[in-house]
């Protein structure tokens, strides 16, 4: 059975379920709670139990002072709820809030988009997740090499990252990428983010590798708020399908919030004075 849980002061509403953490919850729910190690040894994941009941799940090496046991403060990674709750803990509102990480990170996956680009799928380990806003970039070494990307995965899977390459420009480092191997990944850089707390309708236009970090901020949004409707337009060269067409197909073809169309970049102008006065569902 679940348990409704609401953040206070943001307001948000998050099901905690069986086995999983409070920390788990707010995340998979978009959420962007201060948290680090996720197995309770830094402590900044702490939240305080207005009302309600949890149970711990495990041990925690970080130790709270007596006053601020009794003040309700515990740790969202080592807790799950027991009632229905209500906690105190706050949300990141931009890129300000949340600090640089340096993780070393594995390969999980490197495969092709298309005859031009490629997807690279690295890894987090368990105990350090990397906390970002959709819509921010990181940066990944190995040896000499370093690339600067926008991420295109939802912050919602914060140890599972994905990164769209160009097979041209980013030929070189393609060629040294292995399943497997240890990257060095910093960040989140940018504040290309979403506006989590606005609940007016979102409105995207993008075009070629832009489209990844409108992705995340899609993604993201439809999962934190999937009742706020998101409107993506992509631009195209004429003959040449963008590699995320179908996936944005998809989303529209699923989702009843979503709306995308794509133009040819020879339309540019009256591609967005249509899809300004097309209707959108309500903000």
């Amino acid at each position: 059975m679940s348990h409704d849980i609401t953040i206070r002061p943001s307001g948000h509403h998050v099901d905690n379920h069986p086995g999983e953490s409070l920390l788990e919850s707010a995340l998979n729910a978009g959420l962007s709670v201060d948290y680090g190690c996720s197995n309770g040894n830094c402590g900044k994941c702490r939240a305080r139990l207005v009302s309600g009941a949890i149970d711990r799940l495990h041990h925690s090496d970080f130790v709270f002072t007596p006053a601020e046991k009794n003040e309700g403060w515990f740790l969202m990674c080592c807790h799950a709820a027991a009632t229905d709750a209500v906690i105190d803990t706050g949300l990141a509102a931009g890129s300000d809030d949340i600090e640089r990480q340096r993780i070393d990170v594995k390969v999980r996956k490197i495969a092709p988009l298309d005859d031009r680009h490629t997807l690279l799928h690295v890894q987090t380990p368990r105990t350090r997740r990397l906390r970002f806003l959709a819509g921010q970039s990181a940066m990944l070494s190995s040896g000499g090499a370093i690339l600067s990307l926008p991420i295109a995965s939802c912050p919602c899977d914060d140890r599972n990252i994905h990164f769209h390459l160009d097979n041209e420009s980013d030929a070189d480092a393609l060629a040294a990428l292995r399943v497997g191997a240890t990257l060095r990944l910093e960040g989140p850089l940018g504040d290309f983010v979403l506006d989590a707390a606005s609940p007016r309708a979102r409105i995207m236009i993008g075009a070629g590798r832009g489209l990844a970090p409108l992705k995340s901020i899609a993604e993201h949004s439809l999962a934190l708020a999937p009742d706020v409707a998101v409107a993506l337009l992509l631009f195209e060269p004429e003959g040449d399908p963008h590699y995320l067409r179908g996936w944005f197909r998809s989303w529209r073809d699923a989702l009843d919030d979503f709306t995308f169309e794509a133009a040819g970049l020879g339309q540019v102008a009256r591609a967005v004075g249509g899809f300004a006065a097309s209707p959108t569902p309500a903000d």
